[in-house]
């Protein structure tokens, strides 16, 4: 057990490229242990990683209607004067919901798409921000979250993968089309989370290469990265993706595109880029690593045993974090936490 610390101002020296005395621990705000737990736990070092938006949006010309057409089930429908487009979302025993049916189920719905897009309207809520720092206070930090880059937004909430396959087989101009109204669009946003109090801003995440590609992520998605990461980077702000698939084939994107951190990194036996390689090959981002999640369910031993291996990978540990960005089964939290904090005290005291 150690004093309770300043926990942002570690995990802030850990996001500007050092080494603070303490290997910032750090999990989502959905991924806290439970209340009985958490103090003993917040003692040893574990901190809040929240996450809050800085901006509302509306479509003032667009109706929106929810059903509930089953136990779990919600039909979200978007009417348009140009016609209308729905969704069914299914909720999952965590509580969070995926879509099961997508907007786009034919060509002509990509018209009704472009209509729903360009009448997105965005203002600034940095209220809403400034109150959850107050709420976080020292115990943490807050990230700013900046939508998905919109080939990806297309991919995972518009079409659904397989239709989105089809579509940039079948009908690729109206993929470009699409992406081209989606781009314009967000772009308002972006601007409103330059301007924010924010300092530290994820964009975009979950981009799995072998789905998408590296053709289209490359014409699409990188340019995308890049422009936000200059616009970011102009007003003194550091930019970062939540990158918890394989990383392999992106790494250079990754590089190109000037983030300055990549969060919810996930090493093997999970994913298929090492501590060691996103070292070696990207010495200058810096990295916070999610702890796999199928670990978890290792033995007290394992889980300091690859605790040490993967801070050992990580070298000189200068912009290094560690934290959980991924499920824990709840059963396991209280005491993986435990043993991933005990063995980072141990090994901030060799």
């Amino acid at each position: 057990m150690v004093t309770r610390r300043n926990y942002r101002e570690e995990i802030e020296c850990a996001l500007a490229g050092g080494r603070p005395d303490y290997m910032p621990f750090m999990a989502y705000e959905g991924h806290m242990p439970p209340l009985a737990d958490r103090a003993e736990l917040e003692g040893m070092g574990l901190a809040v990683c929240a996450r809050a938006s800085v901006a509302k949006e509306t479509t003032p010309n667009v109706e929106l209607k929810i059903e509930e057409i089953g136990p779990g089930r919600l039909k979200v429908t978007h009417v348009t004067p140009v016609g209308e487009v729905y969704k069914i979302s299914q909720q999952g025993a965590g509580g969070s919901w995926a879509p099961i049916e997508h907007y786009i189920k034919k060509k002509d719905d990509f018209h009704v798409a472009e209509f729903i897009v360009s009448d997105r309207r965005y203002e600034a809520d940095y209220d809403a921000f400034r109150a959850c720092q107050a709420r976080v206070g020292d115990s943490g930090i807050v990230l700013a979250g900046a939508a998905a880059a919109p080939l990806l937004d297309m991919q995972l909430d518009w079409l659904g993968q397989m239709e989105f396959c089809y579509q940039l087989a079948d009908s690729p101009e109206c993929i470009e089309s699409l992406h081209e109204v989606m781009w314009k669009s967000q772009q308002s946003l972006l601007r409103i989370v330059a301007d924010s109090p924010a300092r530290y801003v994820n964009y975009c995440g979950n981009v799995v290469a072998a789905m998408l590609g590296m053709e289209s992520i490359q014409r699409y998605i990188e340019p995308c990265y890049k422009a936000f990461a200059d616009m970011l980077h102009a007003t003194g702000k550091k930019i970062g993706t939540h990158a918890d698939a394989d990383n392999a084939l992106l790494l250079e994107t990754y590089r190109r595109a000037g983030f300055d951190y990549i969060e919810a990194f996930t090493p093997p036996p999970d994913c298929d880029v090492s501590v060691e390689q996103f070292r070696r090959e990207l010495p200058g981002t810096v990295l916070s690593i999610n702890f796999p999640s199928s670990q978890h369910l290792c033995n007290d031993a394992r889980i300091a045993e690859i605790t040490r291996e993967l801070v050992a990978q990580a070298g000189d540990r200068k912009g290094v974090l560690f934290g959980v960005t991924e499920d824990v089964p709840p059963e396991h939290i209280t005491r993986s936490y435990r043993m991933i904090l005990k063995t980072l005290r141990e090994l901030d005291r060799e």
